[in-house]
């Protein structure tokens, strides 16, 4: 039987930074509740904490917690990448 490991699982962390633990962070900041967070998002509150858990999340239920949450999480992964990138809006403040 053929493993189900994935390349990325092999190097956790490594590579790219947990997104789990940015979302529980920003969650605990946060003055709504999980519950209502989790309706906010439409999905159960335990599928929050699913969230909270994992290494990687697709890129739509990032924009949605981004938009729920008001945190740009998406931005945030951007400051881990190796190399500079400058925003539209940075280039226009110069």
């Amino acid at each position: 039987m053929p493993s189900r490991n994935t390349k990325h699982s092999f190097d956790r962390g490594e590579q790219y930074p947990l997104i789990g633990n940015f979302i529980n962070y920003h969650i605990s900041q946060q003055t709504k509740t999980k519950t209502e967070i989790a309706k906010a998002l439409g999905i159960l509150p335990k599928g929050l904490g699913d969230y909270c858990k994992k290494d990687t999340l697709q890129f739509a239920v990032l924009w949605k917690l981004s938009l729920v949450l008001k945190h740009n999480f998406i931005a945030q992964l951007g400051e881990y990448l190796p190399y500079r990138f400058e925003s539209i809006r940075e280039r226009a403040l110069k």
